[in-house]
């Protein structure tokens, strides 16, 4: 976690406050961790999962993304790990779709800022 901060903060001047454990595994151990260095721990929604990461074709990539999206949604996909092409192909299909249905696209900190969702508050 130091590693990875110290070149986020040398690449962005900013220091990051979340933390994705890799491939979404965590347990006790690595959320104490977390929070011990000032993480917030984040992990997209279950039903999220583009699995772009398994080189599928563009449309299947939204048709998993767009089969059940829900407002507060946090949408997994990846921008690293090999040829991304069909990722930003299927995001030039989702992104559209999404906002003709009328989301907005909005960063985890966005929308943990938000005061409530479905009437509960995400800060109580």
């Amino acid at each position: 976690m130091e590693k990875t901060e110290k070149i986020i903060k040398e690449t962005t001047g900013l220091s990051p406050a979340f933390f994705r454990p890799i491939g979404g595994y965590y347990n006790k151990q690595i959320i104490q961790a977390s929070r011990e260095a000032g993480y917030r721990v984040i992990i997209w929604t279950w039903n999220q999962d583009s699995r772009d990461w398994k080189e599928l074709r563009a449309s299947k990539i939204a048709e998993n993304i767009l089969s059940d999206t829900m407002p507060g949604d946090i949408i997994l996909m990846h921008d690293g790990g090999g040829d991304r092409s069909r990722t930003v192909k299927a995001l030039e299909i989702i992104l559209p779709q999404l906002k003709k249905a009328g989301y907005e696209m909005v960063t985890v900190s966005e929308l943990l800022m938000k005061t409530e969702y479905d009437g509960v508050p995400f800060y109580q």
